[in-house]
């Protein structure tokens, strides 16, 4: 029937809507909370220079 019909593809589509949503989502986090791809790199950076600075005194 239509319906049943209907019903598999939205089934079949359902995995790739979730994971478009999931993946823009997770773009989205970083302007939600007020950060940068640059502003995230410095910091990665400062805190590997800070390990770094503390094995190399132990």
């Amino acid at each position: 029937t239509g319906a049943r019909k209907m019903i598999t593809q939205v089934l079949k589509q359902s995995p790739r809507l979730f994971s478009m949503f999931h993946r823009e989502t997770f773009c989205w986090m970083g302007d939600w909370f007020g950060l940068m791809e640059t502003t995230t790199k410095s910091e990665l950076q400062l805190i590997k220079n800070s390990a770094r600075s503390q094995i190399e005194t132990t």
